[in-house]
């Protein structure tokens, strides 16, 4: 087996998605290992003046799930069959791991040794329909290494597929190349900002944190400032949180996106770090990295006991987890830390401790080993 290294994504630079981080992050870790690293990725304009440590091979694909990309990513594995016998390949999104799971059933799947990244989702959504169930299960079967985002993601895996536990590995991870946390002295002050940070979409649950702020007593509301950060993907429901925040006794901001290099300013000026996302069908939060991100800048986390954020936030430790379902709960939750100074600098150190623990260069190894 030779040292080339092919990673395949239907989701990659510019989108910022946890994926596109995913796939990026991983690509340049297996660079450090001494693997000569190529991604094939949608192609875009973007990619034209931007320098990666590796190859970025522009695939002519939109980057969704639909059946157009699908045979375009089919085709071209099937083109070029014979470095693909000799090369390490890695699945990292659910693109191309339906590729090549049609690939597989048609008996002209051409990957020597490789690895599939499931995050999550992806697993309900294959496991919905039987046929398409096999055809997963198949397609893992044949691969060297599973790598799973958390314990939850893994724990879903093997519900379906038992026998698949002795290579599936744990790799959630790390901080962005480029993200540089700053953990700022905070000074006591009358309000508390409490930050968002994720799609403006109801999934994310932002009304849940309208509603939760509406069970505390006044004086603890006029403290509050809730910052809701991130791109506006559902008109509709932004309005919603808008009449909200109309009759809501504290002051809600809508700053809408930010760029990349701005996270760390953004997190630097809050208080609270908050992750209210809901369930809805088979959409799940395999880990939650955001968590770690603000864990990073020093932030003590609120989060809904979903998927696999339990295991980003430890409870009582770096941040506290709330029932998805209690608005109660998470009140408590936001009293306890805009009363307790004290206790979001204890939470928030040890949230800059947890994100130290993970690391992108184990997790390529782990995943293709060294060449």
């Amino acid at each position: 087996m030779s040292s080339q290294l092919v990673i395949l994504t239907h989701e990659f630079y510019p989108k910022r998605g946890g994926i596109a981080v995913y796939t990026e992050e991983t690509a340049r870790a297996a660079c450090d290992l001494g693997w000569e690293t190529t991604v094939w990725a949608p192609e875009h304009e973007a990619l034209t003046n931007k320098d990666f440590p590796f190859a970025v091979r522009k695939v002519g694909i939109k980057g969704n799930l639909g059946w157009g990309d699908r045979k375009t990513m089919m085709w071209q594995i099937m083109q070029e069959a014979r470095p693909f016998e000799s090369s390490t390949v890695i699945l990292t999104e659910p693109g191309p791991i339906l590729a090549a799971m049609y690939l597989n059933a048609m008996g002209k799947l051409p990957f020597g040794k490789f690895s599939v990244v499931l995050h999550g989702s992806e697993i309900l959504r294959f496991c919905r329909l039987r046929y398409r169930r096999e055809l997963f299960g198949a397609l893992l079967n044949h691969a060297d290494k599973i790598g799973v985002v958390s314990r939850f993601t893994k724990k879903l895996l093997l519900r379906y597929y038992p026998f698949l536990g002795p290579k599936t590995v744990i790799v959630s991870g790390g901080l962005r190349t480029d993200f540089q946390p700053t953990s700022p002295a905070k000074p006591e002050k009358d309000t508390c900002t409490v930050l968002s940070l994720g799609r403006i979409h109801p999934r994310k649950g932002l009304h849940c944190l309208i509603e939760a702020v509406d069970h505390l007593p006044a004086d603890v509301k006029s403290k509050i400032c809730l910052s809701f950060v991130g791109p506006i993907t559902d008109k509709n429901y932004l309005e919603k949180l808008k009449q909200m925040a109309k009759t809501s006794a504290c002051r809600i901001e809508f700053p809408g996106p930010i760029e990349d290099e701005r996270l760390p300013e953004a997190y630097a000026a809050a208080d609270i770090f908050t992750l209210t996302s809901l369930r809805a069908g088979p959409s799940v939060e395999g880990f939650g990295m955001v968590c770690i991100e603000a864990g990073a800048t020093g932030l003590p986390v609120i989060a809904n006991r979903s998927g696999g954020i339990p295991e980003a936030v430890r409870h009582g430790k770096t941040g506290l987890i709330v029932s998805p379902r209690d608005r109660r709960d998470l009140a408590k939750a936001i009293q306890s830390l805009v009363e307790d100074q004290e206790l979001r600098q204890r939470l928030g150190k040890a949230g800059v401790a947890r994100a130290a623990e993970l690391s992108w260069a184990s997790n390529a190894e782990a995943l293709v080993g060294k060449p």
